[in-house]
């Protein structure tokens, strides 16, 4: 699954360089404990979601990061 830029933006969710712990839906899938926490960006300019459980939340300095439009 890939997503446009608007609906990453719009999402509030950080944009990550890695994907870290973190976990692709066919990784997760039918398991309830997840939920999307993130976003990665591929090389090749689209953008995937990334899953976690709420231990996995991504912040930074105690504040959830939110992606900048203006970099996407």
């Amino acid at each position: 699954m890939t997503t446009d830029k608007t609906t990453v933006a719009g999402s509030e969710l950080p944009v990550l360089m890695t994907k870290a712990d973190l976990k692709y839906l066919d990784e997760v899938g039918g398991q309830g404990a997840y939920r999307q926490v993130a976003w990665i960006k591929s090389t090749t300019g689209t953008f995937f979601p990334l899953y976690g459980s709420d231990d996995d939340l991504v912040r930074l300095d105690g504040q959830t990061e939110f992606p900048d439009q203006e970099a996407l």
